[in-house]
């Protein structure tokens, strides 16, 4: 009876979808008014498919594995995404959850995959270059009041580069960190233009004005923790107003000729002095020179000495006579003299000398007059014996050393 009854309920009318059109032709209760699934029954069959029942148990069994090796592929992917590069001068920052983490040296580092982490590599060793004041504003460049009331256009560059010690501040700490460090460069070029005066400025107080614009824009930034440091500041231009413009440029030539000046006065005293050290020099060698040729000079003459004393003791009336012949040989050298013995005849010489020399020739007549054979009278031989002058040293045998010396 119960059987019959169940084939009829399975055979009753259905619906235009295939379903029961009991309780006038309404779906049974819990499937709604819709054409939707049932959540539970699909629920039921994935739970059966991960556990393994049904009457599809093998099949379902075998889908859930590739399904748990597809996630875990999928999450090893996800988080090899965290792994990343720092180079040699370069420092990373981390996040986490959009908060600062951490810095990281160079190598190879990792952190949680976005969208909970992420990194920012900054380059430390990079610097950075602005110019202040170049830019025009209505035709004209930025002028500066300076300490006497005068106004001054001025151009500043600017060298920076991140703080190596603390690169998050750069990231962090400042909406435009590089337009910070513009802004406090130009405040603090403009207070220390404003306590300096005009001709320090366009002069020699250049090097100390930037020094104190560095040092006050520092300590500025330091104050602001934005993560930059400041390694050179430099004046590339500051000129004077167009009123005074030529009267300035006048004053600076005259400072530039006085220094070229005292360079070349400079430049002429070391020449001096380094001329003055080398003839100092080269007479104090001629001297040391002169004296030693003197002392071997003396040597010399105090060991010929030594040499004549010890021939004079050997034999003194030859070497008294070899001395005097010596030193009169040494005294008339330069004399136009004859040199005869007493035992000779009084002869006419002649002058060869002057007769060889063209403007001493002496006329025909002359020569005739000179060669003509004559007797001396004794008015003659008087006249010879006042020319002649007898020379009878005493330590001389008289048969050599009696002579008469003629002009």
């Amino acid at each position: 009876m119960k059987k019959d009854n169940l084939e009829m309920a399975w055979q009753e009318p259905k619906d235009s979808q295939g379903g029961p059109s009991g309780n006038d032709g309404r779906k049974p209760h819990g499937q709604g008014n819709g054409s939707g699934p049932d959540l539970d029954e699909i629920f039921k069959k994935l739970g059966g498919a991960f556990r393994g029942k049904g009457g599809h148990g093998h099949k379902h069994q075998g889908l859930g594995k590739y399904v748990a090796l597809g996630g875990a592929v999928l999450l090893c992917g996800w988080l090899a995404t965290g792994f990343y590069t720092i180079d040699a001068g370069q420092k990373g920052v981390e996040l986490l959850l959009g908060q600062y983490h951490a810095t990281k040296d160079p190598g190879l580092r990792w952190r949680l995959p976005s969208p909970i982490g992420d990194h920012r590599i900054i380059d430390i060793q990079r610097r950075f270059s602005q110019k202040i004041g170049s830019i025009a504003k209505g035709n004209r460049r930025a002028a500066m009041l300076t300490k006497d009331e005068n106004l001054v256009d001025v151009s500043v560059e600017v060298q920076y580069q991140i703080n190596n010690d603390k690169p998050m501040q750069y990231w962090f700490t400042s909406v435009d960190p590089d337009k910070t460090l513009k802004e406090v460069v130009d405040s603090a070029t403009r207070e220390r233009v404003g306590q300096t005066t005009l001709d320090d400025i366009l002069t020699d107080g250049r090097e100390q004005l930037m020094q104190e614009v560095k040092e006050l824009a520092q300590s500025i930034l330091n104050n602001y923790e934005i993560g930059l440091v400041i390694t050179n500041v430099n004046l590339e231009d500051a000129q004077a107003p167009a009123a005074v413009q030529d009267a300035f440029s006048d004053a600076i030539r005259a400072r530039e000729d006085e220094q070229s000046r005292i360079n070349q006065a400079n430049a002429y005293q070391s020449k001096v002095h380094e001329e003055a050290r080398g003839e100092a020099e080269r007479v104090l060698r001629q001297a040391e020179a002169y004296r030693d040729s003197k002392v071997a000079q003396a040597r010399g003459e105090a060991e010929r000495f030594n040499r004549l004393y010890s021939a004079y003791k050997v034999s003194p009336e030859v070497t008294r006579e070899r001395l005097y012949l010596e030193n009169m040989e040494e005294v008339l050298q330069n004399s136009n003299k004859l040199y005869m013995g007493s035992g000779s005849n009084n002869l006419m010489m002649l002058p060869l000398d002057k007769m060889m020399n063209g403007s001493g020739m002496n006329s025909p007549q002359e020569s005739n007059r000179l060669l003509a054979p004559k007797t001396e009278t004794p008015a003659a031989q008087s006249s010879v014996t006042e020319s002649v002058i007898q020379v009878q040293p005493s330590n001389v045998n008289d048969s050599r050393s009696r002579a008469r010396i003629t002009r």
